[in-house]
């Protein structure tokens, strides 16, 4: 939830700069990612599980071992490919000669559902779906058209990656306006602030300034930064303190 970079982006108008930082999103399931092993009981999993070893060694302090206490079974998956070929038939004012063109389209659909141990105790079940399309242009060639075997490649592809991201999460980038030379006490000023507290991961304070800044001025801009308050608090897993009612 902390700033982990900052810096500049440039200005906008000369009244505002953004600035950006990274933030890491927090695990559906909480794991010790630095040892984990991969495996499958069933063949037909076996290219998901082969792609989530892939996946999952390439995200930064994952640690994929085969022999580790902590292990994501890929206990079930299944995979639907469907080829469609359009056909348009354009007629000719000249005569009863037609052109045809044809454009191919290859959708997959994929679900999988793991099982997450701690040694031989199930302590959790994952599970994902993906939804693909590939579209050909108009006549487009041999080479140019979809395979299935591709989208079925970029099916187990993806569901290896929504699976990564549900225990290792990429860190996400977000970026924000900050107002030059803000009066202060202003909405704009309050929205600078607001943006410092995000930063420094105190989104309690960060949601109680902007709430002040929109209610000195109820712009959709000022209501925008609200809401990606709350889509970053969500991604985090960050709850915000119920407010105290003074009368009670």
């Amino acid at each position: 939830m902390l700033a982990i970079t900052l810096f500049a982006l440039g200005s906008l108008s000369g009244c505002a700069t953004r600035v950006a930082w990274e933030v890491r999103p927090a695990p559906t399931v909480e794991l010790d990612t630095t040892n984990i092993a991969v495996a499958t009981e069933d063949r037909a999993c076996k290219p998901v599980a082969d792609q989530l070893v892939r996946t999952l060694s390439a995200r930064p302090g994952v640690v994929v071992q085969p022999r580790a206490e902590t292990r994501l079974v890929v206990e079930s998956c299944e995979q639907f490919v469907e080829t469609t070929v359009e056909i348009q038939q354009d007629q000719l004012e000249t005569g009863t000669l037609a052109t045809d063109r044809r454009r191919t389209t290859v959708v997959g659909e994929g679900v999988a559902i793991v099982g997450v141990y701690n040694g031989q105790e199930r302590i959790a079940e994952i599970e994902v779906s993906v939804d693909l399309q590939d579209r050909a242009e108009w006549n487009a060639t041999e080479h140019g058209a979809p395979e299935v075997a591709g989208m079925s490649r970029g099916v187990d592809e993806e569901l290896a990656v929504s699976i990564a991201d549900k225990v290792a999460p990429l860190p996400q980038d977000l970026k924000r306006r900050m107002y030059k030379d803000a009066e202060p006490g202003t909405a704009r000023a309050l929205h600078n602030q607001a943006v410092v507290a995000e930063q420094d991961g105190d989104l309690d304070l960060a949601l109680s300034l902007a709430e002040g800044a929109y209610a000195a001025n109820p712009t959709a801009s000022n209501m925008r930064y609200l809401e990606e308050l709350e889509h970053h608090a969500e991604t985090v897993g960050f709850v915000f303190a119920t407010p105290v009612d003074p009368a009670e």
